[in-house]
């Protein structure tokens, strides 16, 4: 029964790998936009590195926003 209730339960951290995907960029293109390059915020776990899917669902938001002004700018 504790194995179904943690299937059920959506995953608070992604992989590199899953990250990439879900952004549909490379990993190297990842590597690039993660801090402190980038300004993706990423958790270290050990030599893991996770993305948690509300960091990545606010850095889309600050894109789409800073995208917004660079256009507008440019008119």
């Amino acid at each position: 029964m504790e194995r179904t209730a943690i299937a059920s339960h959506p995953k608070f951290l992604l992989s590199v790998v899953e990250t990439a995907r879900a952004l549909n960029v490379s990993r190297k293109k990842l590597w690039e936009i993660t801090a402190p390059r980038g300004d993706l915020p990423c958790i270290k776990i050990g030599t893991r590195v996770l993305y948690s899917p509300a960091d990545i669902m606010a850095w889309i938001e600050r894109q789409k926003l800073q995208q917004h002004q660079e256009a507008a700018q440019d008119v």
